[in-house]
């Protein structure tokens, strides 16, 4: 390994949850960096898995500065801020344990650190499967949310590829642990982020790959669980901040469906647009039905009191 330098640049944390094959992959991709391996270290959080992954991890250590923590399951907001808690570069770069990351990653986040030194940096974050049509679908929702929630300036970056000063992270408490399931919680980071001050950019030439293989099971499961993490998100009681957030309105959705009639081709583009509506579907079960479980708990909290 090359001479250990005497400040880390950055703090790689991967929060993964009974995938091993997938958190394998992505550290193999980290370990074709084309950064100095003295410069970054890699934290992998096992968010309380069944299967151990500390064999995987060993595979990596003779080439890679990389570190192991193990907690209770608590969910990916409370996993990454578990790697945050012992990182030592000055910079942390949060991603999944189901992407990968391009060779120049650090090196073109590095650059965007230059021009923008007090930003929280957002890469871009591709399909992997692109012949799997409900991975498909869940890019092409991802995308359109991505381009409307930024289209003035930008105010969301997905937490698969997002990159954040340390003491930053830190001084607004790092993720909202109230986000006990994926979906949300990096919006509501983002919020924080810049209440506190700290504007986001977005470096679409910093690429990661995401192997996400779905079934239209899976699909809408997911959906189902970005609609209650949506709750939490909109919850002015689950928010550090206690802030209210507005719905978008009807057209926000059917602008969602027509957007990819208008622009896609061929059949598949009406099977896409199908599961643009499933996926929406799902997602407003999801906060319905997180909305009655909150309401239920505080019911019974009131009684009780």
């Amino acid at each position: 390994m090359e001479k250990v330098l005497q400040t880390l640049i950055f703090s790689i944390i991967i929060p993964t949850y009974n995938r091993r094959d997938a958190i394998e992959r992505c550290l193999h991709s980290l370990s074709l960096l084309d950064y100095p391996a003295s410069a970054f270290e890699i934290i992998v959080v096992d968010d309380g898995g069944g299967h151990p992954i500390s064999d995987i991890i060993d595979r990596f250590k003779e080439n890679l500065n990389i570190s192991l923590i193990r907690q209770n399951n608590s969910g990916p907001a409370s996993a990454r801020n578990a790697g945050a808690s012992i990182a030592k570069g000055k910079y942390l770069l949060f991603t999944d344990d189901d992407c990968t990351s391009c060779i120049d990653l650090l090196r073109k986040l590095e650059i965007h650190i230059n021009s923008f030194p007090k930003y929280a940096i957002g890469g871009k974050t591709l399909n992997a499967l692109t012949e799997n049509i409900y991975s498909k679908a869940q890019q092409v929702l991802l995308d359109y949310l991505f381009v409307r929630f930024n289209k003035d300036k930008i105010t969301f970056l997905t937490s698969s590829n997002l990159t954040v000063d340390n003491s930053t992270f830190k001084s607004i408490g790092g993720f909202n642990g109230n986000f006990k399931i994926a979906g949300g919680e990096d919006r509501d980071f983002c919020r924080r982020l810049r209440a506190s001050g700290c504007p986001l950019v977005y470096a679409s030439e910093a690429q990661v790959y995401h192997y996400h293989p779905l079934s239209l099971l899976s699909f809408a499961e997911l959906n189902f669980r970005y609609g209650r993490g949506a709750y939490l998100f909109r919850n002015p009681t689950s928010s550090v901040q206690n802030a209210h957030v507005a719905f978008e309105p009807f057209k926000f959705y059917l602008n969602l469906v027509l957007h990819h009639l208008k622009s896609g081709a061929g059949l598949s583009r009406i099977a896409i647009a199908l599961l643009l509506l499933i996926s929406q579907a799902a997602n407003a079960f999801g906060f319905v039905l997180e909305a009655v479980i909150y309401c239920t708990h505080r019911g019974r909290k009131n009684i009780i009191s």
